[in-house]
């Protein structure tokens, strides 16, 4: 219990931009982006699971605007992620898109996949894959609340609730 109390000083010590806590059942999740350079993050997550492998990712993303084309308040981004978990770990690479609509509040959604074929995958799993699904609610200037949806290969697959501080 010490470990999970001091990461999650670590992550909101350390963490410039955003962090956050995701909730389950199960586990209890601590993301983590921090913007090095304009459009340049390093990104991060760890996973403590009560009955299973814990979970971490680190990686790099370049998030923007798509080219040629006029999409307000819709962010994409790209990425080379590092995951590892039990005896696996694996090189994924990935896209996702990030959307906020102005009403009476400021409301987000998010979507990303990472995947790494069995040539990138390291220890006992011949592939990797992450699915997540987020929508979310600016509650105060530097707070959101959100639910989600993920699906991590050889890991979970659930719903969470989660609440992220913007720095």
């Amino acid at each position: 219990m010490r470990k999970l109390l001091f990461l999650i000083m670590a992550v909101f010590l350390f963490a410039e931009n955003r962090a956050g806590i995701n909730l389950t059942n199960y586990s209890i999740e601590l993301p983590a982006s921090y913007q090095f350079q304009k459009n340049f993050y390093v990104d991060g997550t760890f996973i403590y699971n009560k009955d299973r492998d814990n979970f971490f990712r680190a990686g790099i993303l370049t998030k923007g605007d798509f080219i040629d084309v006029d999409m307000e308040n819709t962010k994409f981004s790209l990425g080379l992620e590092f995951v590892g978990k039990g005896n696996s770990n694996a090189l994924s690479v990935g896209a996702g898109v990030e959307k906020l609509q102005l009403m009476k509040y400021i409301v987000f959604y998010r979507l990303k996949a990472f995947y790494s074929p069995a040539v990138l995958c390291f220890g006992d799993d011949n592939k990797f894959y992450e699915l997540r699904a987020e929508s979310g609610v600016k509650v105060i200037k530097t707070a959101n609340v959100l639910v989600g949806y993920r699906k991590i290969y050889n890991l979970d697959s659930l719903f969470y609730v989660g609440a992220e501080v913007n720095f």
